[in-house]
């Protein structure tokens, strides 16, 4: 009804400025889809892309992981390692031996500066002392050699298991911290 007036007045409707121009909203739409396709087509590359790496690098993700592992889910190459005498710095009975060895470190913090400054004379001649003393330099002593069979994690993720490498970078490092409780 208002068209047919607005015809009858001599007003065309297309030349308005009230109303939008038809054409101009039919090329924004084309743009606006456009630009759907383009951020469409952009996320399905980036998600084929990401799949393609996750394909070629599953074994290096799996590398990378630092969390306890049990013996029993271990890969028959990293059983047979164990096997030759490595353990994995992320093996669950190496986390309670360090530990127990956390524990021996503080009794050692007590006992000693007490036997130090007090010379109590019945704890010196206490056998049940002198067999945990010895005990304990025993463990400290054991320390040294499982941690020259840990592995380690280098700075490019990757978890080494040769012996020698292990071997040099405990003996360069930490070897001297540890062999002082013993001394």
């Amino acid at each position: 009804m208002r068209l047919v007036m607005a015809e009858q007045m001599g007003v065309n409707l297309m030349q308005s400025t009230f109303l939008p121009d038809l054409n101009e909203m039919h090329e924004e739409q084309q743009k606006q889809q456009q630009r759907v396709a383009v951020i469409r087509d952009l996320e399905e590359d980036y998600l084929l892309e990401n799949q393609k790496q996750h394909q070629q690098k599953p074994v290096e993700m799996q590398k990378n992981t630092t969390r306890i592992v049990s013996f029993d889910k271990l890969s028959p190459e990293q059983k047979y390692l164990a096997a030759k005498g490595i353990i994995r710095h992320n093996d669950r009975r190496k986390f309670w031996w360090d530990l127990w060895i956390i524990f021996l470190a503080l009794y050692n913090c007590f006992f000693i500066p007490v036997e130090i400054a007090f010379e109590p004379p019945k704890l010196e001649q206490s056998i049940l002392y002198l067999v945990v003393d010895i005990l304990v330099d025993i463990f400290f002593i054991l320390d040294i050699f499982i941690n020259l069979r840990t592995t380690y994690i280098t700075n490019k993720n990757e978890e080494i298991f040769d012996k020698k490498k292990i071997a040099i970078r405990y003996l360069l490092g930490q070897f001297t911290i540890d062999l002082l409780p013993v001394l």
